[in-house]
């Protein structure tokens, strides 16, 4: 890896006119780098345009093996295709598609062993719209929270559906919202419905130095990725690595040294994920209104921090925080 100083500019330098190097945030890395198929492999990109995310799996494929960019839209897809050219891709192909229609059992995508799904979400997370954000009336509150709802069923729908493929053994499913409607709450209603199939992996046995996990009201929570623009430099992003439970996992649950994913999940999924217990105080009365934990406003973006180590101070997001970027070539 090389690390250049945030006023180092690369938008025009020749190797990015060349396609020789990529420009992307650094989170934006963090779900090819997490789904990781090695050389060789069958790989899927569920909703792929523009295609920086597939020529990253490409890159880490080194160009061997076979990757479906898939996308439901001509013009982005068609803009994808010459894109991914441009980047010195031979092992993309572009397919435009709704991947929902996709059959698991098409025996040109049933071999697919990893599958990327970052579908469309409200973007949340990205850096110019937090700064962007301003105080919303009742009716926009209101129409935000339809829209999540729609998108969430989408998102539900798609990761679903890669769960599907027979041979799939590790998805990767993003965001780049902070939004737990399109995060934590799909991806435990995807496990949920394959509780014995598939289990949510911490993303620590990868990123072991990653300090940024998902909420863990969630049974899914501490086990996905969350990365925070005022703490790691980047845009919003949510990241659950989902594989398929395993001989090895039946074992060990055996064993008693694992517990099977579907005794796991009924041990932890929390039925009401709308409402917290309060702590009660230590004469055992009900927190008074004073130490009532400090509630997010109507349109007020949440930017906690949820496993911030001990002793971590968020640093004020500073004018081009999100300019950092990660290359991949």
């Amino acid at each position: 890896m090389l690390v250049f100083h945030p006023t180092v500019m690369f938008h025009g330098h020749h190797l990015e006119k060349s396609g020789k190097v990529v420009l992307q945030d650094k989170a934006s890395c963090l779900p090819s780098l997490l789904l990781n198929p090695p050389p060789g492999s069958t790989v899927i990109d569920a909703c792929a345009a523009p295609g920086m995310k597939t020529s990253h799996l490409a890159a880490l494929m080194e160009n061997d093996g076979k990757i479906f960019a898939v996308d439901i839209h001509p013009e982005r897809c068609k803009t994808m295709e010459g894109l991914l050219k441009h980047f010195g891709t031979t092992c993309t192909e572009a397919v435009n598609l709704d991947f929902v229609q996709i059959s698991a059992d098409d025996e040109r995508y049933s071999e697919a062993t990893h599958i990327l799904v970052d579908p469309t979400c409200s973007g949340s997370g990205v850096t110019n719209k937090l700064r962007n954000s301003k105080k919303k009336n009742r009716k926009t509150a209101e129409a935000d929270k339809q829209r999540l709802q729609k998108l969430k069923g989408l998102q539900a729908t798609l990761l679903k559906h890669a769960m599907s493929f027979p041979k799939v053994e590790r998805i990767v499913y993003s965001t780049c919202s902070l939004n737990m409607e399109e995060d934590e709450e799909v991806v435990q209603e995807a496990i949920k419905a394959f509780a014995s199939t598939f289990v949510v992996r911490p993303y620590s046995k990868v990123l072991p130095r990653w300090k940024g996990s998902g909420k863990p009201r969630y049974a899914v929570g501490p086990n996905c990725l969350r990365s925070f623009p005022e703490k790691h430099r980047t845009n919003g992003f949510f990241v659950a690595v989902i594989e398929r439970f395993t001989s090895a996992d039946a074992e060990a649950a055996q064993n008693g040294s694992a517990e099977a994913p579907e005794d796991a999940l009924a041990a932890n999924l929390t039925e009401d994920v709308e409402k917290e217990k309060p702590t009660p105080s230590a004469n055992g009365e009900k927190p008074s209104s004073g130490s009532k934990k400090k509630r997010k406003r109507k349109g007020e973006v949440a930017t906690e921090h949820w496993s911030a180590g001990p002793g971590f101070q968020a640093e004020e997001s500073a004018g081009g925080s999100a300019g950092k970027k990660k290359r991949n070539n």
